[in-house]
């Protein structure tokens, strides 16, 4: 199983992100937009009022983070 960090953006502009587990990108994906509603932890959301998902692999942002602050580390005032 591999975390996916899903952020769900709404009809309003508001958007919530959550962790979730998946065996992959893509079954999960399939999972979601198979409901009319979608179930994480305490919240229900309504698939309905989502305009788009955006879905990152969880390791994957972490190591660009890791970068990002390595790169800014390294810059001299």
């Amino acid at each position: 199983m591999k975390t996916f960090l899903v952020e769900f953006y709404f009809t309003n502009e508001k958007s919530k992100s959550y962790e979730i587990e998946s065996a992959s990108k893509s079954q999960l994906m399939g999972g979601i937009s198979s409901l009319k509603w979608y179930e994480v932890g305490n919240d229900i959301i309504n698939l309905a009022n989502v305009t788009h998902v955006n879905m990152r692999d969880k390791e994957e942002v972490e190591a660009e983070r890791a970068a990002e602050i390595e790169t800014l580390s390294r810059i001299s005032f």
